[in-house]
């Protein structure tokens, strides 16, 4: 009987194309074997490739105007879709979006300077002064439509639910946390998504590819 294996090949028949073959001699030693978060963490990696390709290798498909904005007020280089031109800037602040009324997807850009930093940039946890400026920034510059409302990111994380505050509006976000070399600030980049008519899996992929071209 066969011993367990799984592996991976690219491009049989199509591309792009990514094939897993799982074998395993019964449905038990599948069960023991087989570990579900790390072929999800697979097709994830595979899908986020190829959706950052899509909008890596054709310029057409770029914001230039912003990405050349990005990295004048941020030190940063990422990739922005053309589709994403509405735009707002206030100091250390970019908000980004396709302003869709339906499918609705936003980048925000957030620089911290480096004497406001606490603990670890890379750590998973965020420090509690951090958190506490980045829901003053949100609160000012991401208002809903009385003075009452506000977007709010109850808890810190990789990945997770954004709310509007006051108000019944929320979605998925995905974040991710750069310290720059030079100066030692951070950058905070969250991606986030409104679309209650629709499944989300793909608009939040769609931004998690535009993070991930980050250099």
């Amino acid at each position: 009987a066969a011993e367990f294996s799984v592996r991976l090949s690219r491009n049989e028949n199509a591309s792009p194309q990514t094939v897993i073959r799982i074998s395993a001699r019964s449905l038990q030693q599948l069960r023991e074997k087989l570990n579900p978060e790390k072929l999800r963490q697979l097709v994830d990696e595979t899908e986020l490739k190829h959706l950052a390709s899509i909008i890596s290798t054709n310029p057409s498909k770029q914001n230039r105007e912003m990405q050349q904005l990005i990295k004048k007020n941020f030190g940063i280089s990422m990739i922005i879709p053309a589709e994403m031109q509405a735009s707002k800037k206030a100091g250390n602040f970019i908000w980004i979006s396709n302003n869709a009324s339906s499918g609705m997807k936003n980048l925000i850009l957030m620089k911290m300077k480096r004497e406001e930093q606490r603990g670890k940039a890379n750590s998973d946890a965020f420090p509690a002064q951090e958190k506490q400026q980045i829901d003053s920034m949100l609160r000012t510059n991401m208002p809903g439509e009385t003075d009452s409302m506000y977007m709010i990111i109850p808890v810190l994380s990789e990945k997770g639910l954004w709310e509007m505050k006051g108000d019944a509006m929320g979605g998925p976000y995905v974040m991710r946390r750069i310290r720059l070399r030079k100066t030692g600030d951070e950058i905070i980049i969250i991606g986030f998504v409104y679309a209650p008519e629709m499944k989300k899996k793909i608009l939040i992929k769609q931004l998690e590819a535009a993070i991930s071209t980050i250099k």
